[in-house]
């Protein structure tokens, strides 16, 4: 399926656009269309992935499990084709890819724990971008709203570090007078 088809295919699906949902799809679009043409940033990324044996990708492969599975608990062959196109090429071995099958049939995926252990392998802001990016493909296949689709994506930014956080009104004024509130509050 090409980019234009992704987009026409969202579109389609939904029956009313708000500005606001317009203007967020535009900017995932131009979030995903920056990172589909394989760069070189890309082939850093498979040299990183290169390091990493299948069992040591687990962590993503879940993480990415949990978001071909969200708001619908049921797999098809488009979901399994992309997962399985990126991992594949780390399967050195016929038990590599039993482990990959393995994983793929799981049950039950925590996104949290699995971003716990991401961030343990201190992975470069392009191998996280792409990460993200898988994320949102296999959010777009489930055609999640808009408004779900940005909230997702604002706390995996969040959870893989690829943006920092906007501190609130609240924080620039108490580190302007230096005060400290309750959330700030050390024990």
């Amino acid at each position: 399926m090409g980019f234009l088809d992704l987009i026409y295919t969202f579109f389609a699906k939904m029956d009313v656009v708000s500005g606001f949902a317009i203007s967020f799809v535009i900017v995932v679009i131009l979030i995903i269309h920056n990172n589909i043409e394989a760069t070189e940033d890309d082939k850093k990324i498979e040299k990183q992935l290169e390091h990493f044996n299948i069992k040591q990708l687990s962590p993503v492969i879940r993480l990415l499990c949990y978001y071909a599975l969200y708001g619908q608990n049921d797999w098809n062959a488009e979901k399994i084709a992309y997962i399985r196109s990126i991992f594949e090429p780390q399967c050195k071995t016929a038990e590599d890819f039993e482990y990959l099958q393995v994983l793929l049939n799981e049950q039950t995926y925590y996104a949290n724990i699995q971003l716990s252990l991401i961030a343990r392998k201190n992975l470069d802001l392009a191998s996280r971008q792409a990460i993200f990016n898988d994320c949102v493909h296999l959010l777009n296949m489930n055609q999640v709203t808009a408004a779900v689709m940005q909230t997702l994506m604002s706390q995996l930014r969040k959870d893989l570090k690829i943006i920092a956080e906007k501190p609130t009104e609240k924080h620039k004024i108490n580190e302007k007078f230096n005060l400290k509130t309750h959330d700030d509050a050390t024990p």
